[in-house]
């Protein structure tokens, strides 16, 4: 396990919260690394201190007052942030395939002029036609000469 892994599972393990396996494979890279084992150390010094402390009743009713606080509040933002965001996204998709399907249109000419004989001279040099299979003087030309399977 590599450090930042290790960091990051720490404050879980303190808690309980990690599955066997990964309390093994934890606890070995801190028997290991001594920098870790100390940030173990540190975190798991501030969680007893916290956890020594003596506890306080809440006062009569304070549950139910910042309950009422908290309704009393004005909405931060609006609801529909989200729904638009959603659709932002989607909105953001369609308008990038678009985008691609009419600069691949540019490119092969499906949305510009049809008969360009320059053009028309460049997708022919490009087609597979041009190409030989087995260039003259090769050894694939001869067998295929000898074998009558060349056109």
């Amino acid at each position: 396990m590599r450090c930042f892994s290790a960091r990051k599972r720490i404050s879980p393990f303190i808690d309980g919260e990690l599955r066997p396996g990964e309390v093994k494979v934890l606890e070995a890279h801190l028997a290991g690394c001594p920098n870790c084992a100390a940030i173990f150390d540190e975190m798991a010094g501030a969680r007893s201190l916290f956890a020594g402390l003596e506890r306080f009743p809440a006062p009569h009713g304070f549950s139910t007052r910042v309950m009422a606080a908290i309704q009393e509040q004005p909405e931060v933002g609006t609801r529909w942030n989200p729904v638009f965001a959603r659709f932002a996204g989607a909105a953001a998709l369609a308008l990038a395939i678009a985008a691609g399907i009419f600069s691949g249109g540019i490119l092969t000419g499906a949305l510009g002029p049809r008969h360009d004989p320059a053009k028309e001279t460049v997708v022919a040099s490009l087609s597979l036609d041009v190409f030989e299979a087995s260039p003259p003087e090769s050894l694939g030309k001869a067998y295929l000469a000898s074998t009558k399977e060349n056109r």
